[in-house]
């Protein structure tokens, strides 16, 4: 392992290297950035980093130059174990049209300057991007009509009318986000639009089938919507639950508990359960469409409801075929089945905001123990939850 001394004394000498080769004289201030990115992403333990900082510029992996005036038009390091985040200095390359970064583990923010790059192409797939999206983005550049991806990443917020509207990227592919609003523009610049698998509901999505993109619009499906709810109730009491998504004219709401219907399209967004009686217990949802989208169904988060007198009992969850058990000292979550029949079994964590958080044992069993090890999972309350055949079983965790 080199020491800091050592690389830094050879990202010089690479640099007076670049500067002295007649026939591939790259910008400074474009090789100098080049060196800075290499250290802020962790490049000694990068995949590949063949020929950085070793050879001329004009050789490193991944980099394209302009030969006309060597300057840095490309960079394309795809699955190669970047990380940390997207340094601002990047913006320093003023002649980048392509940066194509997908399959590594960058996080953060994308850096607010990054639209001040002529850039046509952005390729940041399977990353660990959080944040919104930058308004600079939208700065427009009708000379350039590229690709925008980020798919698989945490970005959220809001798609802003100035990355629609601006002419910048006429592909712009962003699903299996946390994107949750749109601005969508009324003469929009866009060739195809892909926002599936995003938190949009109807609101969203009715304008922009009025003035669809020119060529491509998939937006459905999306995640599911509302909070995850666990609650105990009282025997005689009332309780009123929701599923209202958006204000959209038209919504119809379907309710079911378990696995059977309540009610079919009702333009009401709640189900009472009033006078409850133990038999009312169970796992309800809500199915919810719009006449005016029928490509799209939105399912409302699960609400177990218990009805019962006894403090606690939620949490105890021992069947005459199941069990399961959190043990707070050694963080070991313990599952058993033992079932006279075969059943299809799927089990997973979900944690407070109702997203999946872990896949855990999936398959058909007759009698199985698992145990699986929670010790690097964050503080917090969280939902295991079985399907068991059409039986659904929960109980909520708490790890400190």
């Amino acid at each position: 392992m080199k020491s800091l001394y050592q690389k830094l004394t050879l990202a010089l000498f690479c640099l007076l290297l670049a500067a002295f080769d007649g026939k591939s004289q790259v910008h400074p201030g474009d090789s100098s950035v080049l060196v800075e990115f290499y250290y802020l992403t962790n490049g000694p333990n990068w995949n590949d980093d063949t020929n950085w900082l070793i050879t001329p510029v004009k050789d490193w992996l991944g980099i394209e130059l302009d030969l006309n005036n060597y300057r840095v038009v490309g960079i394309q390091l795809i699955n190669d174990n970047l990380s940390g985040s997207l340094p601002e200095i990047i913006c320093n390359l003023d002649s980048l049209k392509y940066l194509i970064l997908s399959n590594n583990n960058l996080s953060g923010a994308l850096p607010n300057c990054i639209g001040s790059i002529p850039l046509h192409t952005i390729d940041i797939i399977s990353n660990n991007f959080t944040g919104t999206l930058p308004l600079s983005l939208g700065t427009p550049n009708n000379s350039l009509a590229g690709l925008f991806v980020i798919v698989n990443n945490h970005f959220e917020g809001t798609i802003p009318e100035t990355i629609l509207n601006s002419g910048r990227f006429y592909n712009i592919v962003i699903f299996n986000n946390n994107f949750n609003k749109i601005e969508w523009p009324s003469n929009p610049i866009v060739n195809e639009f892909q926002i599936h698998k995003n938190n949009f509901t109807f609101d969203d999505i009715l304008p922009i089938l009025a003035n669809p993109p020119w060529n491509e619009f998939i937006f459905s499906p999306q995640d599911s919507v509302l909070d995850l709810m666990d609650t105990t109730i009282a025997p005689g009491s009332n309780l009123t639950l929701d599923a209202l998504v958006d204000t959209c004219s038209g919504n119809l709401y379907s309710w079911k508990k378990n696995t059977t219907w309540l009610n079919w399209q009702s333009q009401n967004s709640t189900w009472e359960i009033t006078n409850a009686q133990t038999s009312q217990s169970g796992y309800y949802t809500c199915l919810i469409t719009n006449p005016n989208c029928w490509a799209l169904s939105l399912h409302r988060r699960m609400i177990h409801v218990l009805v019962d007198n006894t403090p606690g009992l939620e949490n105890e969850f021992m069947g005459k075929e199941y069990r399961i058990n959190y043990n707070t000292v050694n963080h070991m979550l313990y599952i058993s089945l033992d079932f006279s029949t075969p059943k299809t079994v799927k089990s997973a964590i979900y944690d407070g905001s109702g997203r999946k958080f872990m896949n855990l044992y999936q398959g058909t069993t007759l009698q199985q123990e698992f145990y699986h090890s929670l010790e690097q999972v964050k503080p917090g309350i969280y939902l295991v939850i079985l399907k068991i055949g059409d039986e659904l079983v929960s109980k909520k965790i708490m790890i400190q």
